[in-house]
């Protein structure tokens, strides 16, 4: 494709992880990515998401080696706790 390595996905990636960064409700982010897209994985974990799960037979059991995904997740801030309250 003619728009690859003109840094265009990274800058709309940038865009969306700031606007979530910015929006107190949201505490990560997730993608999924076919295990054997390595372009696709290198980009995601340069922009800070880590691989979290892999997803078996996503696409049925049929599927050729490498084409299941694997789902990562970005943490914008730490998971909130659920506040004890008194009575």
């Amino acid at each position: 494709a003619p728009w690859r390595g003109l840094g265009v996905g990274g800058a709309l990636l940038r865009r969306l992880l700031a606007q979530g960064e910015g929006e107190p409700r949201i505490e990560e982010g997730f993608v999924y990515v076919q295990e054997s897209n390595l372009g696709a994985l290198r980009f995601y974990r340069r922009h800070g998401f880590d691989i979290t799960d892999r997803i078996p037979d996503y696409y049925g059991e049929s599927t050729a080696a490498g084409v299941d995904p694997v789902a990562l997740r970005l943490a914008f801030r730490p998971p909130r706790r659920a506040s004890a309250t008194s009575g």
